[in-house]
């Protein structure tokens, strides 16, 4: 059985149930202040928690970069806030692209 120490570093190393008591916790908190979360998945970058916490009622995610979004979108998570500029000609085509393809129903 291999042990954290046997992990290559960096590693992801979480505990679940401490994770997920603290999830719920932060989701009850805005329930009862009639807040709609929405995490930021820069602490993360895990869509499988990502998914965890839409299911726990979070109103979407918030991502930084275009990077991070596009990944969320890859796993079917749609509601995503961008708060930064999304500055490049690049970027801006990925953006057009993203919301032509929601606005004819395409995911």
């Amino acid at each position: 059985m291999q042990t954290i120490y046997d992990r290559d570093a960096p590693s992801l190393i979480v505990d679940l149930d401490v994770m997920e008591t603290k999830v719920v916790r932060l989701q009850n908190y805005c329930d009862q202040h009639h807040i709609g979360l929405r995490p930021h998945i820069k602490t993360h970058k895990n869509p499988a928690f990502a998914h965890q916490q839409m299911k726990l009622c979070a109103v979407g995610m918030a991502c930084q970069k275009l990077s991070e979004a596009e990944i969320m979108v890859e796993v079917g998570l749609f509601d995503i806030m961008i708060p930064y500029n999304i500055v490049g000609p690049h970027k801006l085509e990925c953006l057009a692209h993203w919301l032509i393809a929601r606005k004819s129903g395409v995911q």
